[in-house]
């Protein structure tokens, strides 16, 4: 799935001047939306544990 955050530009690798890998986040809901529910279709993305 972080590939294809990345693909979707929703994750960017981040220039630090160092040897800190840091990612940048794009808060774009309905496209987080749309990957998490696609992710979830498609058996990518399994939901286990007890519900809340």
């Amino acid at each position: 799935m972080p590939e294809k955050a990345h693909f979707w530009k929703l994750l960017r690798p981040t220039r630090t001047g160092g040897d800190i890998k840091l990612w940048t986040v794009d808060l774009d809901t309905d496209a987080w939306t749309r990957l998490l529910t696609g992710g979830l279709a498609e058996g990518v993305i399994q939901l286990t544990g007890d519900p809340v």
